[in-house]
C-alpha cells in the first residue's frame, strides 16, 4: 500500500490491530497510521523503510496497547514522544539496534507499561531503574542484555511480576534469593548463565514456579538429588 492507500484504510476508523511485519513502508506510511484512533495495536517486526522519527509519530495513538518494533535500526529519540503514554503496557524491541537505557527512561513513566522485551539490545540492568511502577510489571526479557548482578536488586520491586528472561547474561546465584520474593513468578529462564547447582534447590521453593530453564549452564545431576518441584511443570538442562 502506498501512503494514499493508508489514508484510505484510516478513514474507515474501525481499525483496532494492524500487523505490517516485514512489509516495506516509509515514514509518511507510519505518519497516517498515527491517525487511526482505534488502534490499539501495531506490530512492525522486521519493517523497511521507516526511522526512528516515523515510529515516533505512533506516540499520538492514545488508545495503543501493544507496539511490537523487533529487529529494527532505531535510536532512543523514537521513544522520547512516549513519556507518560496513557495506555501502552507492552513494548517489543527484540534484536532492535541503537538502543540504549535512554530508551527505558522515556517509557519507564508509562502508568500502564507491564511488558518489556528487550532481548539483545542496548539495554542494561541499569535501565530497570527508570521504571516508575514496577508493581504492575508481568514479564520481562533482557536475554543476551548487559546485566550486573548487582544491579538486579531493584527486582525485589516487581512484585507482580509472572516471568523474568535473563538468558545469555552474567546472572549468577544471588538473583534467586530476589526473585524469592516474588509471590507471583511462574516463570524463570536463565540459560547461558552463571547459575550454579546451588541454586536449584532454592529455585524449588518457589511456590508458584512452573517453568525454569537453567540449560548450558554449570548446573550437574547432583543438584537434583532430593529436590522436589511442587508446580514446575517445564524443566530445561540442555
Amino acid at each position: 500500500l502506498t501512503a494514499n492507500g493508508f489514508r484510505i484504510l484510516a478513514k474507515g476508523g474501525k481499525l483496532t490491530r494492524i500487523n505490517l511485519n516485514l512489509a516495506a513502508l516509509s515514514d509518511a506510511r507510519l505518519e497516517v497510521i498515527s491517525t487511526m484512533p482505534r488502534l490499539t495495536e501495531v506490530s512492525l517486526v522486521g519493517v523497511k523503510g521507516v526511522t526512528s522519527a516515523g515510529v515516533a509519530k505512533l506516540a499520538a495513538l492514545k488508545k495503543l496497547q501493544i507496539l511490537r518494533l523487533d529487529q529494527l535500526a532505531l535510536s532512543d529519540d523514537a521513544f522520547k514522544g512516549f513519556v507518560d503514554h496513557p495506555t501502552l503496557m507492552q513494548v517489543d524491541i527484540n534484536n532492535a539496534k541503537g538502543l540504549t537505557d535512554k530508551t527505558l527512561e522515556y517509557l519507564g513513566g508509562m502508568p500502564k507499561f507491564g511488558f518489556l522485551y528487550a532481548e539483545k539490545t542496548g539495554l542494561t540492568s541499569a535501565g530497570l531503574a527508570h521504571i516508575r511502577n514496577p508493581a504492575i510489571f508481568g514479564n520481562i526479557k533482557l536475554d543476551g542484555c548487559a546485566v550486573k548482578p548487582e544491579e538486579l536488586a531493584i527486582l525485589a520491586k516487581f512484585t507482580g511480576l509472572w516471568g523474568i528472561s535473563l538468558n545469555q547474561t552474567n546472572v549468577d546465584n544471588s538473583v534467586v534469593a530476589i526473585l524469592a520474593k516474588l509471590p507471583t513468578l511462574r516463570q524463570v529462564y536463565v540459560r547461558e548463565s552463571k547459575i550454579t547447582d546451588a541454586a536449584i534447590a532454592e529455585f524449588a521453593k518457589f511456590r508458584e514456579l512452573l517453568t525454569l530453564d537453567v540449560g548450558v549452564t554449570q548446573v550437574t545431576d547432583a543438584a537434583f538429588k532430593g529436590v522436589v518441584f511442587p508446580k514446575t511443570t517445564s524443566l530445561s538442562l540442555h
